[in-house]
């Protein structure tokens, strides 16, 4: 019978801990916000319609679906109060969650380990989690090590704050309080969950590029945000780029590329000629591609990039253009194990899309 790591031959010690707060002397780095116009790219790209080798079957709204690309075949896992299923980063871990009863608000998290088909479960008071590198972050309140059991409880973040932690660094974010709907947020970069602060930036987005190096856009002047990167290590700043976004788009930031989307939702009627163009930087060439054909930038791993608006739909490669995988249905949750053999597709009940 599945059951959480460490039960029932023992039973695992929860440390309570805080979130690390920075220092007052963090270093700030200040990002100019300019008002150059987007630059011509380099080369476009014309991406074809991408084909799915599966089809969409027949299930209840609220499930969450498995989809293997060697097999061709598709699991149903079972309904689920918060969209899809995500892939720990080594791709070794599947998590969802599952109504705890009938109407309420209460939820199993499972978390199946692929490699031996065991699942664990955690009973939680809100169906929200996320993969820190190898630990499993409950409701933003409890830290799992799913591989050795290791629990710790740590205090909530503020209200209007998120975490992520990729590549070693580990990125913490609080929404800025300004009027006018204004997204900006005030970022802090550590090397670690636990490690040093290094320094805050605020922007609307950040995302790391690698273990030394993040990429952030700034909040717009006069509908144009500009791209940045910042050097970890130094503080050095890079401009990469400026970018039509009169409100918070997509930056999707991996090995030597950053992605981004001119205009990804349309506003007035000025913006027929730019909408919906994505454009990834090469940092090794310089050379930005535009991709015709694409929608929102979800994801960019590895000289590929994903597209979909909750998460993403399908995977091409950079260079070429070429469909690398492709799920049946687009505005989907969706989530990928690495090597994309794996997708899981849930949905996210009540919500009207992106750009309504």
């Amino acid at each position: 019978m599945p059951t959480e790591p460490g039960t029932p031959t023992e039973t695992p010690v929860a440390e309570v801990v805080r979130w690390p707060e920075p220092p007052a002397h963090l270093p700030v780095v200040e990002l100019d916000a300019r008002a150059d116009e987007p630059p011509v790219p380099d080369r476009v790209v014309a991406l074809g319609e991408p084909d799915s080798p599966f089809t969409e079957p027949e299930h209840p709204l609220e499930d969450v679906l498995l989809y293997d690309f060697v097999t061709e075949e598709t699991e149903v896992l079972g309904p689920s109060l918060w969209g899809g299923a995500l892939f720990s980063p080594d791709g070794r871990y599947l998590a969802w969650t599952a109504p705890r009863t009938a109407g309420g608000s209460a939820a199993v998290i499972h978390a199946r380990d692929l490699e031996s088909d065991e699942e664990h479960r955690f009973d939680v008071d809100r169906p929200l989690f996320q993969f820190l590198e190898e630990h499993l972050l409950l409701a933003g309140e409890r830290l799992i090590d799913l591989d050795t059991g290791a629990t710790r409880d740590i205090e909530l973040l503020p209200d209007g704050s998120s975490a992520n932690f990729d590549d070693g660094l580990f990125l913490r974010s609080t929404l800025l309080d300004k009027s006018g709907g204004d997204y900006t947020r005030r970022w802090v970069v550590w090397t670690g969950l636990d490690g040093e602060a290094l320094f805050e930036v605020t922007g609307w987005l950040v995302d790391v590029l690698d273990e030394e190096t993040v990429a952030v856009m700034t909040a717009p002047v006069e509908g144009i945000t500009t791209i940045y990167l910042v050097d970890v290590t130094t503080l050095t700043v890079q401009y990469v780029a400026a970018a039509r976004q009169p409100f918070p788009g997509d930056l999707e930031a991996g090995g030597h590329h950053v992605a981004w989307i001119e205009n990804a939702c349309q506003i007035n009627d000025a913006q027929d000629a730019t909408l919906g163009r994505v454009r990834v930087w090469d940092r090794k060439s310089g050379l930005i591609t535009e991709f015709e054909g694409a929608s929102f930038v979800a994801d960019v791993d590895e000289g590929r990039l994903a597209i979909g608006a909750f998460g993403p739909q399908a995977w091409f490669d950079i260079e070429t253009g070429e469909w690398l995988a492709v799920l049946p249905t687009s505005g989907e949750m969706a989530g990928w194990s690495p090597d994309l053999r794996y997708a899981s597709v849930g949905r996210l009940l009540g919500h009207g899309g992106r750009c309504g």
